[in-house]
């Protein structure tokens, strides 16, 4: 028989959870906020483009429904400590006030049967909201590139002309893909080489998220080269 304490095996559960999502996580964690310390049950968090994401986690395991007061809390906590997102678990339910002050909110209501897909969507629409971020930067990246190469067309430059009109057009076309995918609006339609000759079905917004994550970062590996590729040449031709 456990001697662990129920409720701290529940931190623990969830905490597993989050952990074979990838996320790093402390159990009990003391966090200073802007206006206090506080101390979370778990806090999990995970870098994703380059940015630190931080999740909090309250496990309320009790024999009644969560009240509206406790999500507030929660709220509150989670706008001092800048967390990106908050979860409160219980496996009692919530109260009905305590389901609508989550409105227009960064906090979730879930129990442990329920956050998997809770967890993975929300991660899902932070990463289309990091990837639609990123589609901006590569474009701010090519433009430049592009409107030099149209302003004063080289040979020399054709290949890098087709290479950075490809990858606005790639941008273009996951922009596209996101928009029709608003609403959560499934299944749409990829198309996954940007010619029309491959497209793919997605079928929710976690496989969208999964699915550009992959082709953001071939996308942004290829800008990369490009960048160099075009100073090279240009450094070339001008020496």
């Amino acid at each position: 028989m456990s001697s662990v304490a129920p409720w701290r095996q529940y931190q623990r559960d969830v905490a597993d959870h989050f952990k074979q999502l990838g996320f790093s996580v402390a159990v009990e964690e003391k966090i200073d906020g802007a206006r206090g310390s506080h101390v979370v049950d778990v806090v999990a968090r995970i870098e994703m483009c380059g940015v630190l994401v931080c999740w909090i986690v309250e496990c309320k395991l009790w024999n009644r429904p969560v009240e509206k007061e406790n999500v507030l809390t929660l709220y509150q906590i989670a706008q001092d400590v800048g967390a990106d997102r908050a979860f409160l678990m219980s496996e009692s339910g919530f109260q009905a006030g305590a389901v609508r002050s989550i409105t227009n909110t960064n906090v979730t209501l879930a129990s442990v049967e329920e956050l998997s897909e809770l967890s993975q969507l929300a991660l899902a629409k932070l990463i289309i909201a990091r990837l639609r971020k990123d589609i901006f930067t590569v474009r701010e990246r090519l433009y430049p590139i592009l409107w030099a190469i149209q302003d004063k067309p080289s040979d020399y430059l054709r290949g890098t002309y087709t290479i950075v009109v490809s990858l606005l057009a790639a941008c273009m076309e996951m922009e596209m893909t996101f928009n029709r995918a608003a609403g959560n609006v499934y299944p749409v339609e990829y198309n996954a080489d940007f010619t029309g000759t491959r497209l793919v079905t997605v079928n929710s917004e976690i496989e969208l998220a999964r699915l550009m994550s992959t082709d953001m970062a071939e996308v942004t590996d290829s800008v990369a080269k490009v960048e160099e590729d075009y100073r090279v040449k240009v450094a070339a031709y001008h020496g």
